[in-house]
């Protein structure tokens, strides 16, 4: 080291410019260099310039020091170290290998001496690693290359948010590696920085490194265990992450939250993030038996944190076992075994069921021990159940079993005795409409000889072309639409009524009674017909068969005089009759009776050597508003009919041949009452009494239609053949026929009746 000394050069008078100037060139560390004021010790004149310029071909720094306090107040521009200007105390380092000190003064001033000092430069450390375990940080580094060793590497470091303090850890100029304890701030973001530090002064600090601590946990729970954390105090910007797993896979993860205090932290609990906006208390089922938790706090937050806990719950079962679904009754009964599969964990059973395909599920909760659950369908009748059960223990509720689908019952199977009825309203209850996707069947049956009829009394379905929507079938008939009061006979002692709805537009729908009515009796027995001196005296018995189902006899009789046969409704227990001759002596009657009963009109007759007659019910007295009844006759050989007596009433609007008598195929027009004869047409009008017709085939069939009708129907027909009919019903006429009793009667079982008929002429 050398010590050089400098004065500053005197180049004119006292009054006039002093320039003075020097280079320093190949310094090297521990050189010192004497710099004087121009004319030291005197005071300086003023108008002086001098430069000292220092440069070394080593990594150095310069350490200025006043050696005499003159300078030290000097803050008035006199001094500048690289253009910049210098106001110090006591030294001054410059940290770079090559400087130039100006002093240049305009007024006088003391004088002054300083030196300058040739130091080691320091450069920070380089090639920085952090690396993070879970309570240290690990830093290491390179230093560059020299051959001065007094100095020391400092780590310096704060946690954030930076409060001002910076923790600083010296370290020897060997080292190149040190741990930094992160224990009491796990999660948290340090800011970190390196330099060096010697008696001359510190090296330029490295850029802050960000690092955030390790905060990793890994907690392994056994059954009946639990893991609590709760952050007692909220430390801003931390990152925490709890690593849990069961030791069992037959067990699942309960999480429950507490927001204690706090305001924008964030917890991620597997794929679920929360917040301190949500709610307070959480709590809810990880189906995993691993599960990471993440908590993150960020710089604005305040409070006292989150706490949560995490429990083991136990892995719902499967499904139960044998699952079978009946109904019974206005109910739905689901029944089942419990499942194998660790029966004694299940808490409860789920019975999920859906009505239709649109409505909601419907949820019931049953004890552990239960093995069957009833669901009312009251309110649901005819629908389509969907039915799925599960098992729920404390860790939740399982997957359910497959669905199973049932029709809620929806009517009934009943026997029914003869004149009992049953009375259907449908849906019975103050919904505005039906419901949707129905189906109900009603079946009822009845001794072997009786009959059903079906009173309609109101119908409001959807109409649709053909009643492809929604119907009501009562036997082989289907309605829709609106209708009243429609009467049906079903000639069987089995009915079966099936409503049918769509899942559409849906109706009101329907009031109706289903009645056991008799079959028709047998004919009444033993009948006599005896002359007396007041008319004659009809006589009979009694039928052998039937006679339950006999409601009233019919007694009919005509004569020359009358036009149209003269009936006489009697009472099932009447077994006699006088018919008053008094004011018609010598007339030839007539005379026929038959036996009612309640099962309506229509049947199947067979003509062989007898002829056979096809009367309506309470004849003369039958007013149905709606009816259809059908004869099929059927013959060895061709056969004749005759109408007898006729009414079919028809509206204002009919327009019947009047001269034919037909209106069927030629003017189409009977539009209420009609007699239809297979391949014969229409008949509509009374004008038809007394006309014959030939039936050319073997069989045949009559039918008789009434729509909307309020009036009085008759229909009195016989059929037999063509030899009988000449022999047995002759041309009337009015010249008496002396006979005593009945000459010969024809007697004959049809299905609505049974009639005798006599011939049979009064005496003068």
């Amino acid at each position: 080291m050398c010590i050089c000394h400098s004065e500053m050069i005197l180049l004119g008078l006292k009054f006039a410019y002093y320039v003075c100037s020097q280079s320093y060139r190949n310094i090297t560390v521990r050189d010192v260099i004497l710099l004087n004021s121009a004319g030291y010790p005197h005071d300086i004149l003023p108008g002086v310039v001098c430069k000292w310029h220092f440069n070394s071909q080593s990594d150095v720094w310069y350490k200025i020091l006043a050696v005499t306090q003159n300078i030290t107040s000097a803050c008035n521009r006199v001094l500048t170290v690289n253009q910049i200007n210098v106001c110090w105390n006591d030294s001054l380092t410059v940290y770079n290998s090559s400087i130039q000190i100006l002093h240049q003064n305009r007024q006088e001033m003391k004088s002054y001496n300083i030196s300058v000092e040739v130091v080691p430069a320091l450069r920070p450390p380089q090639n920085i690693s952090i690396l993070s375990s879970n309570n240290a940080f690990h830093i290491s580094w390179d230093l560059h290359s020299t051959d001065f060793s007094d100095f020391k590497v400092v780590v310096s470091y704060f946690v954030y948010p930076f409060n001002g303090t910076w923790t600083d850890m010296n370290l020897e100029s060997n080292i190149t590696g040190h741990m930094v304890d992160t224990s009491n701030n796990r999660g948290s973001k340090y800011g970190i920085t390196l330099f060096l530090r010697s008696q001359y002064g510190e090296s330029t600090h490295t850029d802050i490194i960000d690092a955030r601590s390790a905060c990793v946990n890994n907690v392994s729970l056994k059954p009946q265990e639990s893991f609590v954390l709760e952050s007692k105090n909220n430390v801003q910007d931390t990152l925490c992450q709890w690593n849990i797993d069961v030791v069992s896979n037959i067990f699942w993860l309960k999480i429950s939250t507490n927001h204690n205090d706090c305001t924008d932290s964030i917890l991620v609990i597997a794929n679920r993030t929360l917040t301190c906006k949500q709610s307070k208390y959480l709590s809810w089922i990880e189906q995993t038996a691993k599960i990471r938790i993440s908590y993150r706090t960020d710089t604005a937050i305040d409070g006292t944190g989150i706490s949560f806990i995490v429990s083991i719950v136990d892995k719902p079962t499967n499904p139960p076992d044998d699952i079978n679904v009946i109904t019974r009754g206005s109910a739905i009964v689901l029944s089942w075994k419990r499942p194998n599969d660790r029966p004694e964990v299940i808490q409860h059973y789920i019975v999920s069921y859906q009505i239709g395909s649109n409505s909601a599920d419907h949820m019931m909760r049953t004890n552990p021990n239960q093995t069957f659950v009833n669901i009312d369908t009251a309110e649901s009748r005819g629908q389509i159940f969907a039915l799925k059960i599960a098992s729920e223990t404390n860790g939740g509720v399982g997957h359910f079993s497959k669905a199973n689908f049932i029709r809620a019952a929806c009517g009934v199977t009943k026997f029914i005795l003869q004149r009992q009825s049953q009375i259907i309203i449908f849906p019975g209850h103050s919904q505005a409409t039906y419901l949707p996707n129905v189906q109900c069947t009603w079946t009822f049956n009845t001794s072997a000889s009786l009959w059903f009829k079906i009173n309609i009394d109101t119908l409001n379905l959807e109409h649709s072309d053909g009643c492809r929507k929604d119907y009501l079938q009562v036997g082989n008939s289907t309605f829709c639409g609106r209708l009243y009061n429609k009467e049906i006979v079903h000639r069987s002692n089995t009915v079966k009524i099936m409503f049918v709805s769509d899942g559409y537009i849906g109706g009101i729908g329907f009031i109706l009674s289903v009645s056991a009515v008799g079959t028709p009796p047998d004919k009444p027995r033993n009948i006599s017909i005896k002359p007396g001196t007041y008319g004659l005296m009809v006589t009979w018995e009694r039928p052998l068969y039937k006679t339950d189902f006999i409601e009233s006899y019919s007694l009919f009789y005509e004569h020359e005089y009358t036009s149209e046969p003269v009936k006489m409704l009697l009472s099932k227990h009447q077994f006699s009759y006088v018919i008053d001759t008094t004011k018609y002596p010598g007339a030839r009657f007539e005379v026929w009776i038959s036996s009612n009963g309640d099962g309506g009109c229509g049947g199947n007759i067979n003509i062989s050597n007898t002829s056979s007659f096809i009367i309506t019910p309470f004849y003369g007295n039958w007013r149905p508003r709606d009816a259809f009844c059908k004869w099929h006759v059927t013959s060895q050989f061709s056969f004749l009919l005759q109408i007898m007596d006729v009414k079919l009433p028809q509206s204002n609007s009919s327009s019947c041949d009047h001269v034919t008598g037909q209106c069927g195929h030629l003017t189409n027009k009977c539009d209420r009452i009609t007699l239809e004869i297979s391949n014969y047409g229409k008949i509509c009008d009374q004008q038809e009494v007394l006309k014959t017709y030939h039936i050319h085939e073997k069989e045949a069939d009559f039918s008789l239609t009434a729509r909307n009708n309020k009036d009085d129907i008759k229909l009195f027909l016989r059929i037999s053949t063509s030899e009988l009919m000449d022999t047995t019903f002759p041309s009337r006429t009015k010249q008496p026929v002396s006979m005593s009793g009945c000459s010969q009667y024809i007697l004959k079982t049809f299905v609505l009746f049974t009639i005798v008929i006599c011939h049979i002429s009064t005496t003068d």
